[in-house]
C-alpha cells in the first residue's frame, strides 16, 4: 500500500486530511503508488546485439535462420515478430 501521513490543517494536533504519495513512502511502499500523469513514451524496439541473434546451430534449428559463422562477421540478419495485439499471430507456429 502507498505510504500517507496525516495532516493537521488547523494546528490541534488531530488529523485532519490522509494524505498518500510517493513522497510518504519507503521504498516497499513506494511501487504501489499511482502516478497521477505519468509521462507518455513513444513505441519501443530492442534490437538484439549481433552475437545475440538467431542463428541455424542445430539440426533442429529452423532451415531460414542463417548459419552461425555470421556472427563472425557480425552480419547477421535480425529477426522479430511483431503481433501487436493479434494474439493468435503470437502464438501460432
Amino acid at each position: 500500500m502507498c505510504g500517507c501521513q496525516c495532516i493537521d490543517n488547523n494546528g490541534d494536533g488531530t488529523c485532519d486530511q490522509r494524505v498518500c504519495g510517493l513522497q510518504y513512502s519507503d521504498l516497499d511502499q513506494a511501487p504501489s503508488c499511482s502516478v497521477p500523469s505519468p509521462p507518455k513514451w513513444p513505441p519501443l524496439l530492442q534490437v538484439p546485439g549481433p552475437q545475440y541473434r538467431a542463428v541455424r546451430s542445430a539440426s533442429d534449428s529452423p532451415s531460414d535462420f542463417p548459419d552461425e559463422s555470421c556472427r563472425q562477421t557480425g552480419n547477421c540478419p535480425v529477426s522479430l515478430l511483431i503481433t501487436g495485439t493479434n494474439k493468435a499471430l503470437g502464438q501460432s507456429k
